[in-house]
């Protein structure tokens, strides 16, 4: 059990019928069940509007927001 992330770009296609590409990424584990972190061990989490926009930084510093952050 864990949280895991994967980026997704979508593209426009040039020619008719102009639709949209995916091209993903290979997921990438974020946080696992066991893992430790600062010490603590991870036995529960709990996600809260996971595709928000990055504007602080893991040090609670505001950051400047890029196309694709989340």
């Amino acid at each position: 059990m864990g949280i895991w992330n994967a980026r997704v770009d979508s593209q426009r296609e040039l020619i008719s019928p102009f639709g949209r590409v995916f091209h993903p990424t290979s997921p990438l584990p974020v946080a696992q069940w066991e893992d430790k972190i600062n010490d603590e061990e991870v036995i529960d989490f709990q996600l809260d509007d996971p595709i928000a926009v990055a504007e602080y930084g893991s040090d609670r510093a505001v950051r400047t927001v890029h196309p694709g952050d989340h």
